[in-house]
């Protein structure tokens, strides 16, 4: 890909791809038996795509231009940290740190559209972070 657009519209369908396969959630598709080795393979490879790099990366995402780009980001992440919390991996501290917060409440009071929506996205992803705590 090479404008902004073309990464942005690659990227996010491509992380949802390989969460879809690394939790197994196929539907329409009788489930495979996996070995006691393919399920600690696979849980380690979404501990792995559970790392603070692919974070940023959606955090960064969430302050694109294209709407449907910060609502995918959002998406995306919750879908990750809510598989993060399923197998008990300890999120990156990006997710649960008070700066994320705070840059997001600034955000969030912005009279500009943009902003405002990706600091809501922001402290929703904190919140969505600290989920298990509060439950």
């Amino acid at each position: 890909p090479g404008t902004v657009a073309d990464k942005e519209t690659f990227l996010l369908p491509l992380i949802r791809s390989v969460h879809h396969f690394l939790c197994q959630e196929r539907t329409g598709l009788s489930p495979r038996k996996y070995g006691g080795y393919e399920v600690e393979n696979l849980r380690r490879m979404l501990g792995d795509l559970l790392c603070e790099e692919v974070f940023v990366c959606l955090m960064s995402l969430m302050h694109s231009m294209w709407d449907s780009t910060r609502k995918e980001a959002l998406d995306v992440t919750v879908n990750l940290i809510e598989s993060g919390h399923r197998i008990a991996v300890v999120l990156p501290s990006i997710l649960t740190s008070k700066s994320t917060f705070w840059n997001g409440l600034y955000l969030a009071s912005s009279p500009r559209q943009r902003e405002a929506d990706t600091g809501a996205r922001m402290i929703s992803t904190v919140y969505a972070s600290q989920a298990k705590r509060f439950a």
